[in-house]
């Protein structure tokens, strides 16, 4: 069993990768649903950051319909993780443990704590399309997310989702992140979609497993 201590580092770097996503779809034509498939990239100087990749995934699916995501992951300690609309947490799975771990949406780790937030155009097209740049840095790292505004959301439905400053990106962007880079004093992840497949996603894709839930926060 995973101590709740391991669970919240491992748990800060899978949130980033939710964010991996801050991603929001609703029933309306113009509003993305579907599936992105992605190839995650790990770096580190230090021992500690080194260790740590060794249990993060390199490649995965993501989910989204209506506000609903979830994520899984082909390889890696964690298995996949599930927010739907309107909850207030997500649910983490790791691989062979029966056990959900929930974290709440609406509270701020100090990591992600007051950005400072700047915009600009990218000169990097991705899978064809323009794409543009939001970065948000602060004392403890920088995030920056390369987006195409072709690609719509509705952005109110991460307004409460205070965590991985998801509700910053979402009211900035009205997007979703084609190419997702953290950097950090332990590591530097780079999150990129390989291909993007919109399709009308059933609800019970994001159906919340009957198996004993931990809640972490």
């Amino acid at each position: 069993m995973i101590r709740t201590t391991n669970f919240r580092l491992l748990g800060n770097f899978i949130l980033i990768l939710i964010f991996i996503i801050p991603l929001s779809l609703t029933a309306q034509e113009d509003y993305f649903s579907g599936i992105l498939t992605m190839e995650i990239k790990w770096e580190s100087d230090s021992q500690v950051g080194q260790k740590l990749i060794k249990k993060m995934p390199a490649s995965g699916k993501y989910f989204y319909k209506n506000g609903s995501y979830k994520q899984t992951y082909d390889n890696g300690d964690i298995e996949f993780t599930i927010h739907r609309n309107g909850s207030e947490y997500t649910y983490t799975k790791f691989r062979n443990i029966d056990t959900l771990y929930a974290e709440n949406i609406n509270w701020i780790r100090k990591i992600d704590s007051s950005p400072e937030i700047s915009e600009s155009e990218n000169e990097e097209n991705l899978l064809d399309l323009k794409c543009k740049r939001i970065e948000l840095k602060n004392d403890y790292q920088t995030k920056t997310f390369i987006f195409s505004p072709s690609i719509k959301i509705d952005s109110k439905k991460f307004k409460d989702y205070i965590n991985d400053n998801r509700n910053i990106f979402a009211e900035l962007s009205e997007s979703i992140p084609l190419k997702y880079i953290v950097q950090n004093e332990l590591y530097k992840m780079t999150v990129t979609v390989l291909k993007i497949h919109e399709n009308e996603l059933s609800t019970d894709e994001f159906k919340i497993p009957n198996l004993p839930i931990t809640t972490v926060k």
